[in-house]
């Protein structure tokens, strides 16, 4: 997204404030950017940094990234791809039973990162 062209100085003033805020000053920080591509970003950096920064809004929105990014499409999901080769791990003979144990986790991990409301 960003490779589309600069950022202008306007803009490159609040990324400088957005980088030095901490948790408890960043949830009412919503500079109002000349770029658009930085308005979606700003979700995405909250969500990342400071996750109990979001309202309940900007919650919605990033499960509903996490679900593009994830879930949704077809078999060629991220999530799906993860589950491929956690499978194709586990036909492996020979594997100790502290092996098969790990990617027993990994698979339920896999599972608890889809969020609750799709």
């Amino acid at each position: 997204m960003l490779y589309q062209g600069f950022v202008g100085d306007h803009d490159k003033q609040f990324m400088i404030d957005l980088r030095n805020r901490n948790a408890s000053t960043i949830v009412d920080f919503h500079p109002e950017f000349n770029d658009d591509r930085l308005n979606k970003l700003i979700l995405l950096y909250k969500a990342r940094q400071f996750p109990k920064s979001l309202s309940h809004e900007e919650q919605a929105i990033w499960n509903e990234y996490i679900n593009q990014r994830l879930v949704s499409g077809n078999e060629k999901s991220r999530l799906t791809q993860y589950a491929q080769q956690i499978e194709d791990a586990s036909k492996f003979s020979g594997l100790t039973k502290n092996q098969q144990y790990l990617l027993e986790e990994l698979s339920l991990y896999a599972q608890s990162v889809v969020p609750y409301d799709l």
